[in-house]
């Protein structure tokens, strides 16, 4: 200390046989004045909100050599201001060597490894303080999304989605392209959920995808795969059997022919019909069989097999008119008489059954007729 300072040594009075003097001269240590920069990596823009701690690379000890601060001991910690930069306050030791470590990134950056030290020594008389000054770089953490086919794994494109917050804060949405989606600067060690708002044409919603993000500036991939929908549709008879040879085709809700097939022995299998509502058509029956009613079905959003049915009616069996036969009359009991042969030479052109008995009906009339004649002369000569 160069400061001169007066001693007061006159005389008190007659009654001070000694005269002393007391002063506290205390030798001001020189002090560490720690400054750390915190800046993107690459750029000029700096970070706030970046925790840095200072430690002691080894044991501190007092004169006597008792250890007063282990090594490693974090001795101050701060953040980072708005213009990304903080000072350290502590009053180190001389002698020592220190260090500078990052414990906690900048929101959505990752921690640097860097450790950077110092050995703080004494610098002249004329300085009070001894300047450190460091700048660290930090790089933001990067999530990679892919959406994807579970048939072919390739990417699919049309599918909407986005990324919430652990408060439920929609961070990013976007549509699925032919590459990979990259977002940037999701806070890490943070919880974030990947969710299908809706899935891309012949896609089912696929189940939303919860994820930590890591602390590293190396890519973290999440991948969301997407199932197909499928459809299984039996043309059957009545008894349930699987009928060959109907033309069939399926519309959607505008009426426009998304497909159309001639049933099998086997139900018909379909992929990728989009969730909607659909009319299964059938435009020609099998042979025997009746056109059947339309069939309207939903396509829903599952990866389940979903089955449709359309019956179809045999048509009635054509039966032939019968002509209904005529019955002859009963012929009317007669008292017996002499038999009459009658004949015709006429040549027989056709069914003369009826004729033939007419023509007998005639000739027992007259045979009649005349037996009650001969009877009734024979009376009267009586």
């Amino acid at each position: 200390d160069g400061t001169a300072r007066e001693i007061d040594l006159t005389y008190r009075d007659q009654d001070t046989a000694e005269v002393t003097y007391s002063s506290d001269w205390q030798n001001n240590r020189q002090k560490a004045e720690v400054k750390v920069l915190k800046k993107e990596k690459d750029s000029d823009r700096v970070l706030e909100g970046a925790v840095f701690a200072l430690c002691n690379k080894e044991d501190i000890v007092n004169a006597n050599g008792d250890v007063i601060l282990k090594a490693d001991t974090v001795i101050e910690e701060q953040a980072t201001d708005k213009e990304g930069k903080l000072t350290f306050t502590a009053d180190l030791p001389i002698g020592y060597t220190y260090y500078v470590k990052e414990t906690s990134p900048a929101p959505g950056f990752a921690t640097t490894d860097q450790v950077q030290e110092f050995t703080f020594e004494y610098d002249g008389a004329d300085k009070e303080t001894r300047s450190y000054e460091f700048t660290f770089e930090d790089e933001p953490t990067v999530v990679e999304i892919t959406k994807t086919s579970l048939t072919d794994g390739k990417e699919l494109e049309g599918a909407k989605l986005e990324v919430t917050d652990e408060d439920g804060k929609v961070v990013d949405s976007w549509t699925s392209g032919k590459e990979a989606h990259i977002i940037k600067e999701l806070v890490a060690g943070k919880k974030y959920t990947l969710t299908e708002t809706k899935p891309a044409d012949g896609y089912v919603t696929a189940e939303s995808i919860t994820f930590t993000v890591e602390n590293s500036s190396k890519a973290q991939k999440i991948e969301m795969k997407d199932d197909v929908t499928k459809v299984q549709i039996s043309k059957t008879d009545i008894s349930g059997k699987e009928l060959p040879g109907a033309k069939l085709t399926i519309l959607d809700k505008d009426g426009k022919v998304v497909e159309s097939w001639t049933s099998e022995e086997k139900a018909h299998y379909i992929e990728m019909l989009p969730i909607g509502e659909y009319t299964l058509r059938e435009e020609t029956a099998p042979d025997g069989y009746l056109v059947a009613e339309d069939v309207k079905f939903t396509v829903k959003d599952t990866g389940e097999i979903q089955k449709v049915v359309m019956k179809d009616e045999a048509k009635p069996t054509e039966t032939p008119t019968e002509t209904p036969t005529e019955t002859p009359s009963e012929t009317p009991e007669t008292t017996e008489t002499p038999s009459s042969t009658i004949s015709t030479d006429a040549p027989k052109t056709g069914d003369d059954t009826q004729v033939m008995f007419w023509i007998l009906l005639a000739g027992l009339g007259i045979i009649g007729f005349g037996t009650s004649a001969v009877y009734l002369r024979k009376k009267r000569k009586k």
